[in-house]
């Protein structure tokens, strides 16, 4: 299932925007996103807060909401999550 994230980090390296999941997909669904990175150690950490839309059929009472603890690291020219 694909997965995007869509952030902006503030001067505080407070991290605020939100994750799509099952892009263009049946259960296409849209939450909110808050969390922080830490540029020393390049480790993005963020936690889903509430859906914002969905396609889905599945009561929103059923949805799972993640906890990430995720480093960013350079491979090649890209960096990857």
């Amino acid at each position: 299932m694909s997965y995007k994230l869509v952030y902006q980090i503030d001067k505080n390296n407070h991290l605020k925007g939100y994750s799509v999941c099952d892009i263009n997909g049946n259960e296409e669904t849209k939450s909110s996103i808050t969390g922080n990175y830490d540029p020393k150690t390049r480790m993005l950490n963020f936690e889903e807060k509430s859906i914002l839309s969905t396609r889905s059929k599945t009561p929103l009472s059923e949805f799972c909401l993640m906890t990430v603890k995720g480093k960013i690291e350079k491979k090649g020219a890209k960096n990857i999550f």
